[in-house]
């Protein structure tokens, strides 16, 4: 029958996606706030450090592993994170804000931590995509800064992180061809 099949794959997804984001944050967890006693509500795994650089392409940073235009930083955020003897995690009544609300890679993270209850420990799923900049004049580096504020009470956790995506380095003599959709469609109208 079609609809015990559907209705498993749809039970399957969704335990697929709470487990996603009922992961404790990853023992490399790093802190981006300035406050000790407040920066564990907020902390970030699958980063070295809150100022990454990555090269579209590059299996040392980039988790999709292919030169597309995008690098996928394996970034989750996670909510009050145990373990730090500073810090007591919890109180957190309402999600972080992330910042600032024009950039659409901070719209993103803001949707991926959307779905955590701020209340628990949890983490987003790893993967945070940072599209290189294009334009008629080429590709360019794009460095998206974010700033990830969570509270508790009184106690504020006010945490920047820069991501920054390079192009591919291509060896000399190589033909590199990028299509920018919009551009080609719209070349006889510039």
């Amino acid at each position: 029958m079609i609809v015990p099949r559907a209705a498993a794959l749809a039970a399957a997804v969704l335990a697929i996606g709470r487990l996603a984001t009922a992961q404790t944050c990853p023992p490399d967890c790093v802190g981006g706030g300035r406050n000790p006693t407040a920066d564990c509500l907020v902390e970030f795994g699958g980063v070295q450090t809150t100022d990454e650089t990555c090269f579209d392409g590059s299996p040392s940073c980039d988790s999709d592993g292919r030169v597309d235009g995008v690098c996928t930083f394996g970034l989750s955020v996670c909510l009050n994170v145990t373990g730090d003897a500073a810090c007591a995690p919890g109180g957190m009544t309402s999600l972080p804000s992330v910042r600032p609300a024009r950039s659409a890679t901070a719209r993103l993270l803001s949707s991926d931590i959307a779905r955590l209850d701020p209340s628990q420990p949890g983490c987003t799923a790893p993967g945070l995509a940072v599209p290189l900049t294009t334009s008629l004049n080429g590709v360019k580096q794009t460095v998206a800064r974010l700033v990830v504020i969570g509270g508790a009470g009184k106690k504020r956790d006010v945490n920047k992180l820069r991501l920054t995506c390079q192009a591919q380095v291509v060896g000399e003599g190589a033909t590199v061809k990028l299509l920018i959709p919009d551009a080609a469609k719209n070349r006889n109208r510039l």
